[in-house]
């Protein structure tokens, strides 16, 4: 009994110089957590859409990591944003390029677009499939193309667009 009593006290002792060396070499600085995870452009839009069968993703099958993000308005007008998905160290950066808000498609199911480098660009959505070529000038290499339907989507937001490596 007094070999258990030596052994409680002992591990007692040993407990309070832990804690003490604890309390005494713990410093005074302060942990800085300077790390930017990009929560907020996961869903820096986020929209109601009316269901449509065009509504989904679409990838660029050229195979440069160019994604289409396609949602119908409430008013009949279509959202349509490209979105490019960049990759740096095992991080997937989703970075829209061209977002247009209120596209009214014509009878062929075409609408004409202005990139920021004043580039004239044709779209052409019709049976889930999205094409997108020069308008009468030098096109957009990165936005042309043809893009395959990946998936349906029932709302408008960046947090849909799925990476496909």
């Amino acid at each position: 009994m007094t070999k258990e009593i030596i052994k409680t006290v002992i591990v007692f002792i040993l407990l309070i110089i832990a804690a003490f060396v604890v309390f005494t070499t713990r410093g005074n600085d302060k942990m800085e957590w300077d790390i930017n995870f990009n929560i907020e452009t996961e869903d820096t839009f986020n929209y109601d859409i009316v269901s449509d069968s065009q509504n989904g993703e679409y990838k660029n099958t050229k195979g440069n990591r160019m994604y289409a993000l396609v949602g119908k308005n409430y008013d009949g007008t279509y959202r349509i944003y490209f979105i490019h998905i960049g990759s740096t160290v095992g991080i997937n950066n989703k970075d829209p390029k061209i977002r247009i808000d209120d596209a009214k498609l014509d009878a062929n199911g075409s609408y004409i677009f202005t990139t920021e480098n004043n580039v004239s660009l044709k779209l052409t959505l019709k049976d889930k499939n999205l094409t997108v070529t020069s308008n009468m000038s030098l096109g957009d290499s990165q936005i042309e193309g043809n893009y395959t339907f990946q998936k349906s989507i029932s709302r408008f937001a960046l947090s849909e667009v799925q990476i496909y490596n």
